[in-house]
């Protein structure tokens, strides 16, 4: 009953504290500034950045931490600081959106790490640096198509209605 007290104390103060001090909120989070952290983050300032620069670096971004990280994590840390800087220069959200998933898909199965290669290794018996060999015809052409759908948006759009 002791620690449920001190709990409800340390709530009680902790609540008088402006948020701000916490970094509950921060301002970068409700509208991207392009004099803010993630400009400098992806090496760009407002004047210097053009359309295929921001699209070329958010891209190998996403892929250097997909062939680290799975996914779902590249996705959840990258997206809300890479997303806004690519909008700010131009780039159809949705077009992002492929390329940024499309991106963090092949770096899963990439090595160094590759997790996809170590469960098909799992998987399949054959040896994790066996498999590898086999993987680099397909990462070329991934790697080939996920350039070509950077570089023309409509690839991404056209099944869309009113785009």
């Amino acid at each position: 009953a002791r620690r449920v007290d001190g709990f409800r104390h340390a709530v009680r103060l902790l609540d008088h504290l402006p948020h701000e001090r916490l970094g509950v909120s921060h301002p970068a989070a409700a509208e991207p500034d392009p004099q803010d952290g993630t400009w400098r983050l992806a090496g760009f300032s407002a004047s210097t950045s053009g359309y295929y620069a921001v699209l070329f670096t958010s891209m190998a971004i996403v892929f250097v931490s997909g062939m680290i990280l799975e996914s779902l994590p590249v996705t959840i840390i990258l997206a809300p600081i890479l997303a806004p800087v690519a909008a700010s220069v131009g780039v159809d959200p949705i077009h992002f959106s492929v390329i940024f998933l499309v991106g963090a898909s092949i770096g899963f199965i990439t090595p160094p790490y590759g997790l996809n290669l170590y469960v098909a290794s799992g998987v399949t018996g054959v040896p994790y640096f066996r498999l590898l060999r086999y993987t680099v015809p397909y990462l070329v052409a991934l790697i080939s198509i996920w350039i070509i759908v950077s570089l023309t948006p409509q690839l991404a759009l056209m099944l869309l209605p009113d785009r």
